[in-house]
């Protein structure tokens, strides 16, 4: 029960658990204004959109934040490195993300 209830509270604030990599991830709509407040951390962390599935920013120690769709192909995981956020606008990176899907 306690279970549940945490679940509930996560996606209800926001985060998940991503079964593809370890730890808690950020799920937001992603926009040019919330990728430029994302602070670098660390270690690398994750930002996923909620619009588009397996499409995220990957925020490295050093700053640099990246576009990135995950997918399948034949049951095997596989990411695609859209750009990086500067060079792409999130608009750009979404329109990628709508042709290889």
């Amino acid at each position: 029960m306690l279970v549940l209830i945490v679940r509930i509270y996560w996606l209800f604030v926001g985060y998940y658990r991503n079964p593809y990599s370890s730890g808690w991830n950020m799920k937001i709509k992603l926009t040019a204004s919330k990728i430029a407040t994302l602070a670098a951390k660390s270690a690398r962390y994750r930002v996923w959109d909620s619009e588009i599935q397996g499409f995220h920013v990957r925020v490295a120690p050093t700053g640099k934040k990246t576009f990135i769709l995950t997918y399948r192909h034949e049951g095997v995981l596989k990411e695609y490195t859209i750009g990086r956020y500067g060079n792409l606008t999130i608009e750009e990176a979404r329109n990628v993300c709508r042709l290889i899907g």
